[in-house]
């Protein structure tokens, strides 16, 4: 969903690497939606992200190890790539800083995360000075960063989260002290409540929403 919340996209790759269309839609007042001129896109994008000010979006492709760049036409929907950036082994997912400054990557073929500064005027993304960062979880699924944005939390198929420290001047990540924690292993997602306070991770294998209260690691 892009944050105007008036367009809606569908990535449909495969972690094989295969390219597949990509969907955009107008989103109508009445709800339905309406395709964007010039869609469907050949890509191989598995997911897709953006800024908070709708103005670029990134997709990430698992086989090609790589995120995609594009500008947003908001008036239109239309993307266009301006460039892609190597990431680590099999990226899976990304997530954005809520000021649009940082956009992190989890990386399942080489367990770490890699970092990213964003361009405010081009959308380009920069490799972090340190980036990947090492996560101590097996298989990095899914990445979410707090709405303060200061901590980021890293899923992995172990069930184990990672907690890191965002430095918000330099996007460096620290881990937190006792990092990872433990969890129910399985491939699956993570969030965060809007409030910031409690962390979820939902394992496919056991089809169940697993809570973090606040008196074990509260999200920040």
């Amino acid at each position: 969903m892009h944050p105007s919340n008036k367009l809606a996209y569908m990535p449909t790759g495969d972690p094989s690497g295969s390219a597949l269309p990509l969907y955009g839609y107008k989103i109508n007042t009445n709800g339905t939606l309406t395709a964007l001129a010039g869609f469907p896109l050949s890509a191989v994008a598995t997911i897709i992200r953006f800024t908070p000010n709708g103005k670029f979006a990134y997709t990430v492709h698992f086989a090609t190890s790589a995120v995609e760049e594009y500008s947003v036409n908001t008036t239109t929907g239309a993307l266009t790539s301006i460039g892609s950036v190597a990431t680590g082994s099999n990226s899976s997912n990304i997530a954005i800083t809520p000021k649009g400054t940082f956009a992190y990557t989890s990386n399942e073929g080489s367990n770490d995360v890699s970092g990213f500064s964003i361009n405010p005027t081009t959308g380009v993304l920069t490799t972090l000075s340190g980036s990947p960062f090492a996560t101590g979880t097996s298989g990095p699924l899914s990445v979410v960063i707090s709405p303060n944005g200061k901590f980021l939390f890293v899923y992995g198929s172990d069930g184990s989260t990672a907690v890191f420290k965002i430095n918000v001047a330099t996007g460096a990540l620290a881990l937190v002290a006792g990092s990872p924690f433990s969890g129910t292993p399985g491939d699956g997602y993570n969030t965060i409540d809007p409030t910031g306070r409690f962390y979820y991770t939902a394992p496919i294998s056991s089809r169940e929403l697993e809570p973090t209260q606040s008196t074990r690691r509260p999200a920040p």
